[in-house]
């Protein structure tokens, strides 16, 4: 966590260095596809009090608009965390996958920066492993988020986002990514 929260300032400080420069490519038509690490903050009503596993993603995407997209991601979960369970044992928890589908609406910083805000619905697969039982728990939910973005050229750049992935039947899913695109 401390690592992105990093990032993130240097991405901030970097913002003047991204108001010069050519336009940023959020231009209708363009496509693109992305790298993102996320780390995570499960917790569950039902099953466990917190956990902070982390995960990959696949992201693509196209402008549909000037400052519009359509975008999917998929991603999988790299290192998993040990949680309490409600009993007070140990659970060990961790992502099996994630599937999403958004709209994104950009609002432009300068040449080559964006806020942006998207939301859309998520799939999203644990697995929880304790001692004596295993247990995979799969929600669909509606997922929505806000991130900053950093265009370094025409081709590529950088991104810190927040997404609220799930929230539903008591359990609660939220994480801080950082990533990067390139642009077709």
């Amino acid at each position: 966590m401390k690592r992105i929260l990093a990032l993130g300032l240097i991405m901030l400080t970097a913002h003047p260095l991204a108001m010069a420069g050519p336009q940023r490519p959020i231009d209708q038509g363009t496509t693109y596809l992305g790298a993102q690490y996320s780390r995570l903050t499960f917790s569950s009503d039902r099953l466990v009090t917190s956990a902070t596993p982390s995960m990959v993603m696949l992201r693509g995407g196209v402008f549909l608009l000037n400052n519009i997209a359509i975008e999917a991601r998929y991603g999988t979960g790299v290192e998993s965390d040990q949680a309490t369970a409600k009993d007070d044992s140990l659970v060990r928890a961790r992502v099996q996958h994630f599937a999403g589908t958004y709209a994104t609406g950009h609002i432009p910083l300068g040449s080559r920066s964006s806020f942006y805000v998207f939301g859309g619905f998520s799939e999203f697969k644990a697995r929880f492993e304790r001692p004596d039982r295993q247990l995979s728990e799969t929600e669909f939910s509606g997922s929505y988020g806000a991130g900053y973005q950093i265009n370094f050229s025409r081709q590529s750049g950088l991104n810190l986002e927040y997404n609220r992935f799930m929230e539903k039947n008591g359990h609660r899913l939220n994480g801080f990514t950082l990533g990067m695109q390139f642009y077709f």
